[in-house]
């Protein structure tokens, strides 16, 4: 019940809060509204008095001081008749140079005043004085307040000769300022630069208001210019206003608009008494409905980030397929290529034993030749285009592997920590690709790691893991291998870790990386069917987590460190199909070498009819997949119609769809890829010829 009554005091403490600053913000609207409203009116007098002005100025053009006062009773009722149509205004009075009238609109004859001790007439003692606007005055011939908007006249010569005053009665203002208040607690001033109040309500202006330098109207508009807003205690009714002031383009003028703090308050009151008084189901109402609305933009918000995460994938996979049409278009040519420099290279190796100049300048080209093709299996890789051969492994093996081979090339600065849980699950992917995934990450962390004395630590855990919904980085729900590898290297700032998986993005000196190392990781587990999550903090270091998902399968396959040694033929005869026929020669020659009879095709066509030359003895058929017309997929499907014991090796640059689904090799599939290695052809040859006569 407490837990309740706090909830609910909490809600309507937040409501109350929030129904404040509406109430408040719509004061500051109605303060806003009615401000611009008065403002219009103030400049639609003043622009009547500048036309009454432009008026008056058309009649003494044409008259000297003599002739208007001689001309009194013409003039009197052509000003009168001006003011007449201009109700705001009270009168219009000529002045002459002494300060004495000439002509008046609202009297007749002009009375024998001297006004020249008035601030209006004083003011326009001075060359530049243009529009003045005098303050709160009472009439010398009695009657109400007023305040006057004088200029200088000139006579027929264009020299000055007098004064002309419009006499502004203030109740014209309040008149209008009391209607646009409607009884409510707002008042509406205008009031001169140095603090004199001209018009004002409810407290009508007087010749004794003005308003000092400490009040809150002089000091706003002194620290913020032409507008401000601003609350303290009038200084004149002696009740604290929220205030805001505009200032009239070309006159020394403010009009003020303002409401009564204490009526903010009161309608806010108002408003929590109602909600005190209708209690417990109006506040339940209110919960339930704004419960209700969260829900929905919680709904909406989630949906939003829901698209932008699928935009996101499909902007990343749209990238892929651009990079994987680069690649594939080049990777078949370029590795037909590599094949012919890097097969004759070796033939060059076995015949010139002795030379050991030659020897060494081979292997140089061999090492950059070997360089060319990881760049091609690199890309491939990250557009997932590069075929798998996934098997069910203990990932630990691998890292065993990885870890000798790292311990020998890290140096022995780098320490190396491998744990592995007792209890880890088996994953099925291609043992090649990972161990390739792990040395790219190894490299890229002793990169990372400063060079100073003092071992640094790289480090691999394997284990198990269950995601049980979906994770913040898309990782799908689902049982995974988890391989996490740390480093304690400098870390990477946000801007690089957004960028880090983008082919050829390196923040590495020229020439110390290609760019492509993290790009195969992240493409070969992603093709696995894996994910990549990275975290990495300035000074901290990096940490790398692999997920790859649980095989079904349930042992693992042993894996053996593979052969160099070239291993010779029997004199089985093989077929070679392949239209480049510098690869097709260079496989002719080192088949030869290793002891095999050869036969070679440029296209499926010709190997069809070699095939079903049941005299020829072919053993195995030795087909690249891309080729015009007819590719090797459909060749070896025709080949094994008519013999179907044949055993068939693929071999390719780029594999395409012909036999790879969904990025894996299909079932019975055993292929080999360029550039092909003599001692990985000579085992693969003599494991599938071996098996062959074992099921005979």
């Amino acid at each position: 019940m407490a837990a309740t009554v706090l909830g609910a005091l909490f809600v309507l403490s937040v409501a109350s809060l929030e129904h404040y600053r509406f109430v408040s913000t719509s004061a500051n609207e109605r303060i806003s509204r009615s401000l611009d409203i008065a403002v219009e009116h103030t400049n639609k007098v003043f622009e009547e008095i500048e036309i009454l002005f432009a008026s008056v100025e058309g009649i003494t053009r044409r008259q000297s001081s003599e002739s208007l006062k001689a001309d009194q009773e013409h003039l009197h009722e052509a000003v009168e008749e001006m003011i007449g149509k201009a109700p705001d205004l009270r009168a219009i009075w000529l002045f002459d140079q002494s300060g004495r009238p000439l002509v008046a609109s609202s009297v007749f004859p002009a009375p024998d005043l001297n006004n020249s001790d008035r601030d209006y007439f004083i003011a326009q003692q001075n060359p530049d004085t243009g529009t003045f606007i005098g303050k709160i005055l009472i009439p010398k011939i009695g009657g109400p307040a007023f305040f006057s908007v004088s200029k200088k006249w000139h006579d027929e010569t264009g020299n000055v000769a007098g004064v002309s005053a419009v006499v502004v009665p203030p109740a014209a203002f309040e008149k209008f300022f009391a209607t646009l208040s409607a009884g409510a607690s707002a008042s509406h001033a205008i009031i001169r630069e140095d603090g004199v109040v001209l018009a004002r309500y409810p407290v009508p202006a007087a010749p004794e208001i003005v308003l000092s330098e400490n009040t809150g109207f002089r000091r706003a508009t002194a620290a913020q210019g032409r507008t401000a807003k601003y609350t303290t205690v009038s200084a004149v009714d002696g009740l604290k206003r929220r205030f805001e002031v505009r200032h009239l383009a070309h006159l020394p003028i403010y009009v003020t608009s303002s409401l009564e703090e204490m009526a903010i308050w009161r309608e806010w009151s108002q408003w929590l008494l109602l909600q005190l008084a209708f209690g417990a189901p109006t506040l339940g109402l209110i919960l339930w409905l704004e419960y209700l609305a969260l829900r929905r933009t919680n709904q909406f918000y989630a949906e939003v980030r829901r698209r932008e995460s699928a935009e996101a994938v499909v902007r990343q996979s749209q990238k892929l397929e651009a990079i994987g049409q680069l690649t594939g278009g080049i990777a078949h040519d370029f590795n037909n290529l590599l094949s012919i420099v890097m097969g004759n290279l070796e033939a060059v190796l076995r015949r010139t034993s002795e030379d050991e100049k030659t020897q060494r300048q081979v292997r140089n080209a061999l090492t950059g030749a070997e360089r060319a093709a990881q760049l091609v299996r690199r890309l491939l890789a990250f557009a997932r285009r590069q075929p798998l051969d996934p098997k069910p492994i203990d990932v630990s093996q691998v890292m065993a592997q990885v870890a000798g081979l790292l311990i020998r090339s890290l140096g022995e600065q780098i320490r190396i920590d491998t744990f592995r849980a007792p209890d880890l699950w088996i994953t099925d992917v291609d043992p090649v690709e990972l161990e390739a995934a792990l040395i790219n990450l190894a490299i890229n962390a002793r990169d990372a790691m400063p060079k100073e004395e003092g071992s640094r630590l790289w480090q691999a855990t394997l284990c198990s893991t269950q995601i049980s919904v979906p994770a913040p980085r898309g990782l799908a729900p689902g049982e995974y291998v988890l391989i996490s590898v740390a480093d304690e290297g400098t870390g990477m700032k946000p801007w690089v870790l957004d960028r880090v998986f983008e082919p050829f993005f390196t923040t590495k000196a020229p020439g110390a990386g290609s760019g492509l190392g993290l790009s195969q990781v992240y493409g070969f587990i992603r093709q696995s069917a894996g994910h990549v999550v990275i975290d990495s903090r300035i000074g901290k270091g990096t940490t790398v987590q692999l997920y790859l998902p649980r095989s079904k399968a349930t042992s693992p396959i042993l894996l053996e460190d593979p052969s160099r040694e070239i291993l010779g033929g029997r004199g089985e005869t093989i077929l070679i199909v392949e239209d480049d026929r510098g690869v097709r020669e260079h496989l002719s020659e080192l088949l030869g070498e290793m002891g095999y009879s050869v036969l070679v095709a440029e296209h499926a066509e010709k190997a069809l009819e070699f095939i079903g030359d049941r005299a020829l003895g072919i053993d195995l058929l030795l087909t690249d997949i891309v080729m015009p017309g007819m590719n090797g997929r459909q060749l070896a499907e025709r080949a094994l119609a008519d013999r179907p014991g044949l055993q068939v090796l693929f071999m390719t640059g780029y594999a395409r769809d012909a036999i790879v689904h969904q990025g894996r090799l299909e079932s019975g599939v055993i292929l080999i890829q360029k550039p092909i290695s003599p001692p990985e052809l000579s085992s693969r040859l003599r494991s599938m010829l071996d098996s062959q006569r074992i099921h005979a």
